[in-house]
C-alpha cells in the first residue's frame, strides 16, 4: 500500500504519479482512435454530412477534451523530471550530465524500438532530443522558463499559420487532383515512395495506405508503411510539434519551481484552473467545432491558438487532480493512478502492445467506431490499472523503468522490491 501523501518529497512525487496516470489515460484514448479507425473515418466527423450523432458526440469529446491536452501532460512532466533529478544530484553531490545523457539516449532507443515496431506516433524518441536541448536551460529561474514557454508557443502559432499558408498554395497549383492509390499498388511502393505518399497530406491515399497494411497480410508491407509513417511524424516533430514538447518542458520546469505540485501551491493552481476552465475550455470548444461550423480563416485561427489553450486546458486537468491528492479525496483510485504513472514508460508501451493485438492484421485485425474507441480505450486503462496494482505488490519499479534505471547508473538494481512510499527521487522519470 502507498502512503498518503503528506509533505516534502513524498507529498510531490505522489501528485505528480497520479497526473502522469491520467496522462496516460488521455493519451491512449487518442491513440485507439489513431490505430482502430482508417485515416478517412478518423476524419469523418470533420465534413461528412451522413456522421450519426453518437459517432460525431464521441469525435468531439476526443477533440474538444482530449486531443493534444495529454501530450501537454506527459511533456510538462518530463520537464519537471529533469529539473527534479537535476537538483537531487546536486543536494547529493553526484554528477549528472553524464548519468541524464545514458538516460536520454536509452530512452531514444527504446523510443527507436517502439515507433519501427509498435506505434510510428510515438513520442519517446522526440523527449529525447527535446531532452538534450533542454538540459542546458534547467537551472534557469521560474520566470525565465515561463518566459521561454510563451516565446515558443507563440512561435508555433505563428509558424502555424506560415506552413498553413503552404500547404493552401500547394493545393492550389495542384488544381485539387490527388494520386488515385490503390491497395495493390501499394504492394510495390518503396519506403521512399510511401514517404512521398505521406508527405503529400491527401486523406484519400493514407486511407489507403491504412487499409493495405491490414488488407495485405504482408510483414514487408507493415514495416514499409509503419517506417515510412515514422519517418514523416519524426519530421513532423522536428519542424513543428517537437518544439511544442520544448516549451512544456520549460512549463513544466517552472511549475515545478513555484510548487504547483506542494500542497502550498493551492493558490497557483486555483488560479491555473480558472484560466484553463474560463479561457481553455471555450477555446478548445470553439476549435472543435470549428470544423463543421467555421470558415477555413477561422479554423485556422483557433488551429494556432489549440496549442496553446489545450495546455491551459491541461492545467486545469492537473491543478483538481492535485487538489484532490492533497485533500486525500477519493484516496483509493488516486493510489491507482499513481501505480499506472509510477510505471508510465512501461504502461505506454503495453498500451502499443494492446494496440497491436487489436488492430494487428496477425490479430484481431479489428475496425472500430468513434464511439467504441472511447469505450474500449477506458476500458484497457482499466485493465492497466489492475496490472499495475498487481506488479506493484513485488516491485518498486515498472519493468522498462527497472532496465531504464540500472542502464542510466551503469549497474543492477534489485528487480523485486515492493513499493511502500514514494521515497525515491531517482526512479522518478
Amino acid at each position: 500500500m502507498i502512503a498518503n501523501p503528506s509533505s516534502g518529497s513524498s507529498d510531490r512525487l505522489m501528485t505528480l504519479d497520479v497526473v502522469r496516470g491520467f496522462a496516460i489515460l488521455g493519451i491512449f484514448v487518442v491513440h485507439v482512435s489513431t490505430l482502430g479507425l482508417t485515416p478517412l473515418d478518423f476524419q469523418a466527423p470533420n465534413f461528412a454530412d451522413d456522421v450519426g450523432v453518437f459517432s460525431y458526440t464521441a469525435w468531439f469529446v476526443m477533440v474538444a477534451f482530449f486531443e493534444l491536452k495529454f501530450w501537454a501532460l506527459f511533456a510538462l512532466l518530463f520537464g519537471v523530471g529533469i529539473v527534479l533529478q537535476s537538483d537531487a544530484a546536486e543536494a547529493k553531490s553526484r554528477p549528472f550530465l553524464g548519468f541524464f545523457t545514458r538516460r536520454l539516449l536509452l530512452l531514444g532507443f527504446f523510443g527507436i524500438l517502439h515507433g519501427l515496431v509498435l506505434f510510428p506516433y510515438e513520442v519517446l524518441l522526440v523527449y529525447a532530443g527535446a531532452g538534450f536541448l533542454f538540459l542546458p536551460f534547467r537551472r534557469m529561474r521560474a520566470r525565465t522558463h515561463v518566459i521561454l514557454c510563451g516565446v515558443f508557443l507563440v512561435g508555433l502559432a505563428v509558424w502555424g499559420e506560415v506552413l498553413t499558408g503552404f500547404d493552401s498554395g500547394d493545393d492550389e497549383e495542384a488544381g485539387g487532383e490527388s494520386v488515385s492509390l490503390t491497395t495493390e499498388e501499394v504492394a510495390g511502393l518503396s519506403l521512399l515512395e510511401i514517404i512521398d505518399v505521406l508527405a503529400e497530406g491527401a486523406k484519400e491515399d493514407s486511407h489507403v495506405l491504412a487499409l493495405a497494411e491490414r488488407e495485405l497480410g504482408s510483414l514487408g508491407v507493415t514495416f514499409r508503411v509503419r517506417g515510412a509513417s515514422y519517418i514523416v511524424w519524426l519530421l513532423i516533430c522536428v519542424f513543428f510539434l517537437g518544439w511544442r514538447a520544448f516549451a512544456m518542458f520549460f512549463l513544466g520546469a517552472a511549475l515545478y519551481r513555484l510548487g504547483f505540485f506542494a500542497r502550498e501551491g493551492v493558490n497557483l493552481r486555483r488560479r491555473l484552473r480558472v484560466a484553463g476552465i474560463l479561457l481553455g475550455l471555450p477555446l478548445e470548444v470553439a476549435y472543435a467545432l470549428s470544423f463543421r461550423l467555421g470558415s477555413e480563416s477561422v479554423q485556422s485561427l483557433l488551429l494556432g491558438i489549440h496549442f496553446t489553450s489545450s495546455a491551459l486546458l491541461a492545467l486545469a486537468y492537473a491543478s483538481i487532480l492535485i487538489d484532490l491528492v492533497h485533500a486525500n479525496r477519493f484516496a483509493a483510485l488516486m493510489t491507482r493512478l499513481s501505480l499506472v504513472g509510477r510505471s508510465a514508460l512501461s504502461n505506454y508501451v503495453l498500451q502499443s502492445l494492446i494496440l497491436n493485438l487489436l488492430f494487428g492484421w496477425w490479430a484481431l485485425n479489428l475496425w472500430l467506431s468513434f464511439p467504441v474507441a472511447l469505450l474500449l480505450s477506458v476500458v484497457i486503462f482499466g485493465f492497466q490499472v489492475l496490472i499495475s496494482r498487481w506488479w506493484f505488490r513485488s516491485h518498486g519499479m515498472g519493468p522498462l523503468e527497472w532496465l531504464w534505471r540500472c542502464g542510466s547508473y551503469l549497474q543492477w538494481f534489485p528487480w523485486k522490491n515492493p513499493v511502500t512510499v514514494h521515497d525515491d527521487v531517482e526512479k522518478k522519470a
